[in-house]
């Protein structure tokens, strides 16, 4: 921590109006508090402590100098898959190093919840959902930072659609709760807030009420040109129904847009064994859907 501390020290001091001799009394001499605020020298975590509390500031603002420890190659390894595709698959060994990390005793900065938190859907939910819990435990800690709400409402997002792609009706309405308490108010957070809460409370009753309650805000992203956004909604609603063993048949639109992620993968990623898929296509090649309902 020394060299960058104490000039975040004095930020703060001056913010709050108070002179040296005044947060420093009884814990530094004027010299020492001088090289200190200059990040000459370092201070003892005992009187550290002392002046967070005197600036009435809590100690999760430290964060950003309390060094963290080195990533192993293998959760490098994980962390470079999923920058060039979220659902890259990943090898035993790399999901252990994601979960020994999540897990471990040290306190995890906002910068690596927002980085490992797509890795946790790589898990058996009898694993995730302990994992999941672990990092929103530690988000907690970050809950005065100004950027909480951003990676909070984020990582909610991402368990919602893991629960929703596991069927776990539990975990669903948990990180919904979760999401609408953080109330986003990022517009991409605010509509994927209304799709999940109408996704949420439709798919118990069925298919027909999913596309009902979504449709016209699927309809009014594409209205607007967010056809991308519009697909991926689509895909994923897709997703949710055949893991909640709703989806009995394939809609034109949902072909479009299965059709236009996949293009976007390497070779060797692209799947079409999805359940009755080849029945849906009738013959025809994915890729001659690609341009239903793109607009």
């Amino acid at each position: 921590m020394a060299g960058r501390l104490g000039p975040f020290i004095r930020q703060l001091r001056l913010t709050h109006h108070l002179t040296q001799h005044t947060l420093y009394a009884g814990l530094l001499s004027e010299r020492q508090a001088v090289r200190f605020e200059a990040g000459d020298n370092d201070i003892q975590a005992e009187r550290l402590f002392t002046v967070m509390s005197r600036l009435a500031v809590p100690l999760t603002e430290l964060q950003p100098f309390v060094p963290t420890p080195a990533q192993s190659p293998l959760l490098k390894a994980a962390l470079t898959k999923r920058a060039q595709w979220a659902d890259w698959p990943l090898t035993a060994a790399e999901t252990d190093a994601i979960s020994e990390y999540v897990t471990g005793k040290t306190p995890l900065t906002l910068s690596e919840i927002q980085e490992l938190s797509p890795l946790l859907g790589h898990f058996d939910p009898s694993l995730a959902n302990n994992l999941y819990e672990n990092v929103w435990q530690h988000l907690q800690d970050h809950q005065s930072r100004q950027e909480f709400k951003t990676v909070a409402s984020s990582f909610c997002i991402g368990a919602l659609y893991y629960a929703l792609f596991h069927a776990n009706a539990t975990m669903c309405h948990t990180y919904l709760k979760r999401l609408t308490r953080i109330a986003p108010t990022d517009l991409v957070e605010l509509i994927q807030l209304r799709f999940l809460t109408a996704l949420v409370s439709a798919v118990p009753q069925g298919a027909d009420a999913a596309y009902q309650k979504t449709d016209d805000l699927i309809a009014g992203l594409r209205a607007i040109g967010a056809s991308a956004m519009a697909a991926a909604l689509v895909d994923n609603r897709r997703h949710v129904l055949t893991a909640f063993g709703h989806h009995a048949r394939w809609t034109p639109a949902e072909l479009g847009a299965l059709a236009r992620s996949q293009e976007k993968l390497p070779a060797a990623l692209r799947q079409t064994d999805y359940p009755g898929l080849n029945q849906a296509l009738k013959g025809r090649s994915l890729g001659e859907y690609r341009s239903i309902n793109q607009q």
